[in-house]
């Protein structure tokens, strides 16, 4: 080999050796974009969200959006119900009768309806939120109490009444009538 040959050579491997490294660079930052892709829960649990691959298929998504839900059923069960704005109303009144955030309320669960099972509303959400079947709702938790539901399915629907106190019968028979009058005639 001539000597113009051999530096031709080398100049190729210093070239093909600055390449690899960029290449190794590429790798190392896309690998540090999967990681950052990368949704890890806090929790060791089940995740809650159905149709997850469908929901986040080719979905743009922004930083501190909800994603996922996951739960642990090993830890005590939470009732998550939607009640709607116009009813807040009831349950606020009754919390300032009875002098505590707690009040009693029934259950049944959408996948048994021959039982009924009792609970405590432990929280009101502090802001409404929109739901297509009932417009405008507040988020309110509730626990259940002893004896819980046999197998409970986690997301799976439920139909709660909050126990407000006592109203005449003119009222519980026609107050969504009054409260429409109200609403749509008054103001």
């Amino acid at each position: 080999m001539t000597r113009q040959q051999i530096n031709e050579l080398q100049f190729k491997e210093q070239q093909l050796l600055a390449e690899i490294k960029g290449v190794e660079l590429q790798v190392a930052t896309l690998e540090k974009q999967v990681e950052a892709l990368t949704v890890k829960a806090q929790i060791d649990g089940v995740v809650a969200t159905f149709r997850v691959e469908e929901l986040l298929r080719l979905r743009p998504v922004r930083r501190g959006e909800l994603l996922l839900q996951v739960m642990d059923p090993t830890k005590d069960w939470r009732l998550e119900l939607d009640v709607a704005e116009n009813r807040l109303g009831h349950m606020l009144e009754a919390q300032a009768k009875s002098g505590n955030q707690q009040l009693p309320l029934t259950y049944i669960l959408a996948t048994g309806t021959e039982n009924t099972w009792q609970g405590t509303l432990e929280t009101i959400g502090s802001r409404a939120m929109v739901s297509e079947k009932e417009g405008a709702v507040i988020p309110v938790f509730a626990t259940p109490t002893a004896p819980l539901p046999n197998d409970p399915q986690i997301g799976a629907e439920v139909i709660a009444k909050i126990n407000c106190g006592k109203k005449s019968l003119g009222y519980v028979l026609f107050g969504d009538v009054i409260e429409f009058f109200r609403k749509k005639l008054w103001f």
